[in-house]
């Protein structure tokens, strides 16, 4: 299930209720919160230290470009439960 909102821990958690369990993909601002080990810092900060991989991806109408992606099992403070968190630039 993809929601197009910031998600709250609360509605991430009725919307995975609500499709039993499944994923739920939702948007995480980039000013909240991550732990890293005991470290939290923003989100922005915790992408911009690992920027991730550079992938060729195609793009409407045909041409190619490439698009960097990061991905990290982290705690989200204001969820207070970890995510599996995808971050496309």
């Amino acid at each position: 299930m993809a929601e197009a909102l910031y998600g709250t821990a609360t509605v991430v958690a009725g919307a995975s209720a609500l499709v039993r369990g499944g994923q739920v993909l939702a948007h995480i601002r980039s000013h909240q919160h991550r732990r890293v080990g005991q470290r939290a810092q923003p989100g922005a900060d915790s992408f911009a230290t690992h920027p991730g991989t550079p992938s060729a991806i195609r793009i409407r109408g045909g041409d190619e470009g490439v698009a960097m992606g990061g991905r990290a099992r982290v705690d989200v403070c204001s969820h207070t439960t970890k995510r599996f968190l995808v971050a496309i630039t």
